[in-house]
């Protein structure tokens, strides 16, 4: 027997390649996962990423003053959020 054509529908077992068996098995292991992630799971990852980039953003704007200053962190303002990171 051929790897995977236990899991194949009995129609299906000479031949791993068949397209109704590759949609069967995915389907298969839809229906197996405990957890469905939905559109609202998606979005809020991304609101995070989002997040996470504006933060990075930020820490760039940062160091570009820096840079223009010299390097002088006495001439810096720095946010509070980018020191409590240190």
């Amino acid at each position: 027997m051929r790897l995977g054509a236990q899991l194949l529908s009995p129609c299906c077992r000479a031949s791993v390649d068949c397209r109704s068996c590759r949609v069967a098995l995915c389907q298969r292991k839809k229906e197996e996962e405990p957890f469905q992630t939905t559109d609202a799971d998606l979005a809020g990852f991304w609101d995070l990423v989002l997040l996470q980039v504006a933060d990075v953003d930020r820490m760039f704007a940062e160091l570009d003053e820096l840079r223009q200053h010299g390097w002088n962190v006495n001439n810096v303002r720095v946010s509070t959020s980018a020191a409590s990171c240190l």
